[in-house]
């Protein structure tokens, strides 16, 4: 599977972009101090197994240069990211809303599965 994530503007410490995966749209959210450099990447699954993490059920995107542990995950604002990428089903006033849907959306049409990510910068 692909993905495409596409950032679109800059709302004061957000980059706010789409993300398209096997044809499901998500909005997404990133702090601009601490977003990932364009380019391709593979994302894994993350606490999928029993293995004992914080957040369950996601993806880490891998091989981004001189960082590592960067999720999907719910969130609504710059300050929730922890220097991933948050998800959503739309954006209102610079922040994500309907974020925990969203991630439930990818959990059941993705599932415990990898996928690589493209990120192009069009702000």
């Amino acid at each position: 599977m692909d993905a495409l994530l596409t950032r679109l503007t800059t709302i004061g410490e957000s980059i706010i972009g789409r993300l398209d995966v096997g044809g499901n749209l998500y909005w997404t959210l990133e702090d601009i101090k601490e977003y990932i450099p364009s380019g391709s990447y593979k994302c894994i699954p993350h606490g999928w197994q029993a293995e004992p993490v914080h957040i369950l059920r996601v993806w880490e995107i891998t091989n981004v240069p001189e960082r590592t542990g960067i999720l999907f995950h719910a969130g609504n604002t710059d300050k929730d990211t922890l220097g991933c990428v948050l998800v959503g089903n739309g954006v209102r006033q610079g922040q994500l809303i309907e974020s925990a849907l969203a991630l439930d959306i990818m959990r059941q049409s993705i599932g415990p599965k990898g996928f690589s990510l493209t990120i192009v910068d069009k702000r």
